[in-house]
């Protein structure tokens, strides 16, 4: 017979392992939501070794290509003590910087801007809510493969924000109707960064039209070092069944084709970003 303990232990090793499956099946949601999921995840198995390093080996498969993310968790599985304060710091930390960030794209936006925006940053949705009284539309570019760009859109007019949904092939009608481009970014490095496909072109295209291209991210994003090349494929069948295709998530965006860089600190021209570095 099953005593209570028993149970109780079954039962939270269950909801344990559901919430990895539901992490390491995450591929909708922006670098810092997943980062900060994953540090709450950590934080509750923090004082078993065993299951820890089974979580951030399983982890670092699926997420491994978010660099912020893999060196954090790089960092957690060699602490050698108080490794539940070192998570809970790094919680703060991105929770706070976080914040910053959003409040102050919402005060660099400017009355009437029309924005547009690919993927899923959760910071520049914050910051969008947060100005929303100063918008004009937000045309959200679906993000294929897995339209990541859907859920942004429902999240922003769910929050009284005009949202207008353009496939992602349609940027250029996209960026012609508006004032500034704005995306969040994976990494940030001295010769770009490197952010979910599409960004690249969105990019060129605002240069054509003369948009600025604003990134917004925390400055726990900045890496010193050129960008790596992006070879890391996701499964072709969410591309396509029927035909050979190729998957990639992420690419780099050079330098040359960004205006600024918010952080929690504000606006940075990317000439000053690793100036104090």
């Amino acid at each position: 017979m099953i005593n209570s303990w028993e149970l109780d232990t079954t039962l939270m090793m269950n909801n344990l392992q559901n919430e990895l499956e539901n992490i390491l099946k995450d591929n909708v949601s922006g670098s810092s939501a997943i980062i900060k999921n994953v540090l709450s995840y950590l934080k509750n198995i923090a004082d078993d070794r065993n299951l820890l390093r089974y979580a951030i080996s399983e982890i670092l498969k699926v997420h491994g290509d978010m660099v912020i993310l893999a060196k954090t968790l790089k960092e957690i599985n060699s602490a050698q003590k108080e490794v539940e304060k070192l998570i809970e710091r790094k919680i703060t930390e991105i929770s706070i910087k976080s914040a910053a960030t959003s409040k102050h794209l919402a005060e660099y936006l400017q009355k009437g801007d029309k924005i547009t925006i690919l993927s899923r940053s959760h910071i520049v949705e914050n910051g969008l809510i947060e100005a929303k009284k100063k918008l004009g539309c937000v045309y959200v570019l679906e993000s294929r493969p897995m339209l990541e760009g859907i859920h942004t859109a429902k999240f922003l007019k769910s929050h009284g924000i005009k949202v207008k949904v353009m496939v992602d092939a349609a940027m250029g009608y996209a960026v012609k109707r508006s004032s500034k481009v704005i995306m969040g970014a994976d990494g940030i490095y001295r010769d770009g960064i490197v952010n979910k496909i599409g960004s690249f072109p969105l990019s060129l295209m605002a240069k054509y039209y003369g948009n600025d291209v604003i990134i917004v991210a925390p400055t726990i994003k900045l890496i010193d070092r050129k960008a790596p090349q992006i070879t890391s494929m996701k499964d072709p069948k969410e591309v396509s069944k029927e035909v050979k295709a190729e998957n990639y998530y992420f690419e780099f965006v050079p330098a040359n084709l960004i205006s600024g860089v918010i952080t929690e600190s504000g606006f940075v021209k990317w000439s000053s970003l690793f100036a104090s570095e």
